[in-house]
């Protein structure tokens, strides 16, 4: 099928094929112009409207709204950026000219295979620019045409001879292959021209976004120095509307005309082929006209090159757009943690300071509370000092102790300040929450440039925020968290420490007031006034530190927040992408670490037991061939006899006692607790006296032993539970002891005077009056006093249990023992088998030593200074520490100390605080260092005073008689024994009756251990 052609043919050709170039194509050109062009206009609107809303800023509350807003407005941002470019995706430039390719197939379909015209004469002659090859065909060409025009030309000869009308020469025609090019040209052609005009409009879209970014990260620049205060309403506004709305106003045109001059791209690209076609068809059906460059291998071979270059090469500008796009996202993600971060902090100060300031005005009632109780004083007569002190005292424990102090105490804990530090950190993790997994790194990125996917570098910051900067965070808000609820406990301690210096101030001054008498008054007034006065001071540091309590979280809050925004912003800087990942490969690394190490720590938890068995087990024989071998060798452990310096403390300790403040001496009384105030309670030991307690009551035969150590609180454990939890109903009869009771006529005379304040002269008299009284409770304090371990001396002990179990339905008894006084009655007597219900008076931790003694020191209202001993002094490790390190170092070495000399044993530690305080000129208690105290003599005394202190430490007490009689010696031996251990402070003597020094107590025990005489 031909067509003949000419200038109407190749005019509507023209119209048709352009007419297949439609707004599809168009389109695909500025597609990305026109979704930059939205991205300017909506991001220009937003921003306006937010410097609209910056106008409200007035004062704190309005400023965490506005940081709301701005949060807002950038996740707007981040939602505007992922229209803009919604996702990465790989060109198929099949997929992109479908629906051209296939309309353009059926157009060529239609068209002729050939046009059919006259081939001009210059198609004959030889042109400049013919290789020698198309010369020597066109020469051949010439003289072919020549040799068939060769008949016409002699006819017209003749013919213009006779003058007849000539003929026409010739011609030869030439067929135009329409449909090849028309596929070549306005097909593949097509293509790639529009190609190059796709790649420019894309790369003039990454110039323009970047532009924007540009923009908006200075925008971000000026709002964040707003929100630091560093410039003012007005000054952000003023460089809205000369700086950046002109500069977006600018972007905007340009995107604009940018998107006027690729809206004729076509009608260019189109030109460029029209003349190209034109060209083509001159010379179609020519010599110079390349038919094998048309055959269709050629042409589909060309299309797909053409195909795979636009996919690759629009595949690489979207690269450029996506990294771009992602990054200004990530900016976006970051600027939002920043702002979050310090919102929070700010909502941490403001929180913190208005529950401060209810908790002030809480604290501001304690002086006049104080005042109150101190006016019964300070205007009532002389003479009525007592009563006065007495009113004062009642005032005082009403006010404070009772309604102030727990009011405070409990508003305190209502305010939640570890909650609002809580709470600061999950708002902050929830944004961290939010942020985006992966982001793309392209070292050295330029928005003029295409990216291959290798060049994209995919990372996930979120682990560096998490595990490394947010770690960091969570790490000073743990710590704040701690901090704050120790400070909160400390505060707490101070309050009633405060309630009870008051209470206990007014209390000692009745005591002296009763021990001087009258003649007195103005002394025991001036105690108590200092005592008050001190008393003051310490509310003023307490107000005080809380003060500081909340600057200094407040403050550590800001500067954690501060130092984490500070690292966020580092990221957003391309030119660290080796930094970045090194840092990121870092925290995958410590968070690997980590996890390591936490399956360590739970592996040795679950078999913690069995490493220790095998510790001791390996420490037991190694210790075991130690002595072994000392044995074999001859080394015996020696150490020094006791020192001048050790038996003077033991012997006039108690009078360097005498030289400190009557109150201070009165709280470290070694004597049993009758109120709660210091008392540490020990819930196990309570729980099960209250429930045999219980089932005494519905009952069973629960008569109770309870067993300690000296100096374990025993006595005061029995009085508290005797006050609190039966309070006389029903009645109490409590047995004291005051000396050794050998005889059943002496058990029943103690027995009698306990109960009805006559001596029972029979057992049945005591049956008899028993069964007569309603349900009653006995305490029987010191069963080591009913016994002496000699023949026989176990008779009144038994005669008292067989007591017990005749009356155990009338009387619930409770019976206390030194420790290893029933430890070997148990082994002689069986002690522990007439007393169903056994309770042993567990050891206090070293905490609980150290939070009793602070306790009863903080009541005092003195300044606690630890003084260094020589040695400290020589150590140029603790010369370099500043005061108040040296007080924290001396502290804990001074309590460590204690610890070892006296086994977390109470009222051995309250003693040895007592005789080591030293009272300064002023409010300060000083306590003299540790060092010097050695009872390693200890370990170096003769067998025979070993016996002796273990006689000693079994029966509590003993005389000098009894002591050889359980010896077996001779009375003057014994005495001679006592009295050189006497005269060393080894023992106390206390009318007639010897004892363990009470600060030698653990240390017999240690020696007793040691030597396998007691377990």
């Amino acid at each position: 099928m031909s067509e003949i052609f000419n200038d109407e043919v190749l005019k509507n050709f023209r119209s048709s094929v352009h007419e297949l170039y439609g707004d599809d194509l168009k389109g695909e050109i500025l597609n990305s112009l026109n979704a930059l062009s939205v991205l300017t206009e909506h991001y220009t609107k937003d921003s306006e409207k937010f410097v609209k809303l910056l106008s409200r800023f007035k004062n704190a509350d309005d400023r965490i709204r506005l940081l709301h807003e701005y949060i807002t407005f950038r996740k707007i941002i981040i939602s505007r950026l992922d229209l803009w470019i919604d996702k990465r995706y790989k060109v198929n430039a099949s997929e992109v000219f479908l629906r051209f390719v296939n309309d353009f197939d059926q157009f060529v379909n239609s068209l002729p295979s050939f046009w059919i015209t006259d081939q001009p004469s210059e198609r004959f002659a030889k042109l400049p620019n013919d290789s020698l090859k198309i010369s020597f065909f066109k020469l051949l060409k010439r003289t072919g045409f020549n040799v068939t025009a060769l008949p016409v030309r002699l006819a017209n000869l003749f013919r213009k001879l006779f003058k007849k009308k000539l003929l026409p020469d010739p011609v030869w025609k030439q067929r135009i292959p329409i449909k090849k090019l028309s596929d070549w040209y306005y097909k593949n052609y097509f293509i790639e021209h529009f190609l190059e005009f796709k790649d420019q409009t894309m790369k003039e879209t990454a110039l323009l976004a970047y532009e924007l970014w540009t923009i908006d990260n200075r925008f971000f620049k000026t709002v964040n120095e707003f929100f630091s205060g560093a410039v003012s309403f007005e000054a952000i506004l003023q460089d809205w509307e000369k700086e950046f709305q002109p500069l977006l106003f600018t972007l905007y045109k340009k995107i604009g005309d940018k998107q006027e001059q690729q809206k004729g791209s076509i009608g260019a690209i189109l030109k460029i082929i029209d003349n190209e076609f034109e060209k083509q068809i001159v010379i179609a059906g020519t010599l110079e006209f390349r038919t094998w460059h048309h055959r269709e291998v050629n042409k589909r071979q060309f299309r797909q090159r053409v195909f795979n270059h636009y996919s690759l090469k629009i595949t690489r500008r979207n690269n450029t757009l996506f990294a771009l796009a992602d990054d200004w996202k990530f900016n976006q993600e970051i600027y939002i943690l920043k702002t979050s971060a310090r919102k929070s902090s700010l909502q941490l100060k403001l929180r913190l300071q208005s529950r401060a300031s209810i908790m002030n005005e809480a604290l501001d009632k304690l002086p006049d509370a104080i005042n109150e109780a101190w006016e019964f004083v300070k205007k009532g007569e002389q003479h009525e000092l007592r009563k006065n002190l007495s009113q004062a005292k009642y005032a005082a424990n009403k006010l404070l102790n009772n309604l102030i102090i727990p009011q405070i105490s409990d508003l305190l804990l209502e305010q939640g300040f570890p909650v609002i530090i809580d709470e600061t950190e999950q708002t902050m993790l929830a944004e961290l929450s939010s942020m985006t997994g992966k982001r793309i790194l392209i070292d050295g990125f330029d928005p003029s440039l295409d990216y291959s996917d290798k060049a994209m570098q995919f990372v996930i910051p979120l682990e560096l925020v998490e595990f490394e900067m947010m770690n960091q965070f969570k790490k000073v808000i743990l710590t704040a968290k701690t901090e704050t609820i120790e400070k909160l406990e400390t505060i707490k301690s101070d309050l009633e420490s405060l309630g009870r210096m008051v209470v206990f101030s007014l209390d000692s001054a009745i005591v002296l007031f009763d021990e001087k008498e009258e003649n007195a008054s103005e002394q025991v007034v001036a105690e108590a006034e200092l005592s008050i006065k001190r008393a003051f001071e310490n509310y003023d540091l307490l107000k005080l530190f809380f003060e500081n309590f909340i600057i200094e979280l407040v403050k550590s809050i800001e500067n954690a927040t501060g130092k984490y925004a500070g690292q966020l912003t580092q990221l957003t800087d391309n030119s660290r992408v080796a930094d970045i990942r090194y840092s990121i490969t870092k925290a995958r690394a410590i968070k690997r670490s980590s996890l390591v190490l936490n399956n360590i720590v739970a592996f040795l938890r679950k078999n913690t037991l069995i490493i220790k068995t095998w510790y001791f087990s390996s420490k037991k024989q190694i210790d075991t061939g130690i002595k072994v071998l000392k044995d074999q060798l001859g080394i015996q452990k020696m150490s020094g006899d006791i020192s001048f310096e050790i038996s003077d403390y033991l012997v006039s300790g108690d009078l360097s006692v005498k030289n400190l403040p009557f109150v201070y001496r009165r709280l470290f009384l070694n004597e049993p607790l009758k109120e709660t105030t210091f008392y540490h309670r020990r819930v196990e030991e309570i729980t099960k006296l209250d429930r045999a307690w219980n089932k005494w009551q519905e009952g069973s035969f629960t008569p109770v032993l309870l067993q300690g150590e000296r100096g374990s609180g025993l006595s005061t454990f029995l009085q508290l539970f005797v006050k609190e939890k039966i309070r006389q109903n029903p009645v109490v009869y409590s047995v004291f002891p005051v000396k050794r009771i050998l005889t059943e006529e002496e058990l029943l005379a103690l027995l009698g005077i306990s109960f009805q304040g006559v001596a029972f002269l029979r057992l049945q008299e005591l049956i008899e009056f028993v069964e007569k009284q309603e349900r009653f409770v006995v305490v029987v304090d010191k069963l080591q006093l009913f016994y002496l371990r000699v023949p026989g001396g176990f008779n009144v002990l038994k005669r008292l249990f067989e007591i017990i179990s005749q009356t155990s339905r009338k009387i619930f008894w409770i019976c206390s023992s030194e420790l290893y006084a029933s430890n070997y009655l148990q082994k002689t007597i069986g002690l522990h088998d007439y007393f169903p219900v056994l309770i042993s008076m567990k050891n206090l931790s070293h905490d609980d030593v150290r939070h009793i003694i602070m306790l009863r020191h903080k009541a005092s209202g003195y300044e606690l200074v630890f003084k260094p001993s020589v040695n400290d002094l020589k150590d140029r490790s603790y010369e370099k520490r500043n005061a108040e390190m040296k007080q924290i170092w001396l502290r804990k070495k001074y309590f460590e100390t204690l610890n070892q000399l006296t086994q977390s044993n109470i009222s051995f530690a309250l003693q040895i605080w007592l005789r080591s305080s030293q009272k300064e000129q002023g409010s300060q208690i000083k306590l003299n260092s540790l060092d010097d105290l050695n009872f390693s003599f200890m370990f170096n005394l003769p067998k025979e005073v070993v016996f002796g202190l273990h006689a000693l430490l079994l029966h509590e007490r003993l005389d000098v008689f009894q002591l050889s009689q359980v010896l077996s010696i001779s009375k003057r031996q014994a005495y001679l024994l006592l009295m050189r251990l006497s005269d060393r402070g080894i023992v106390s003597e206390e009318n007639g009756q010897y004892s363990i020094h009470r600060l030698l107590y653990r240390q017999a025990v240690m020696l007793l251990q040691e030597r396998n005489i007691i377990h």
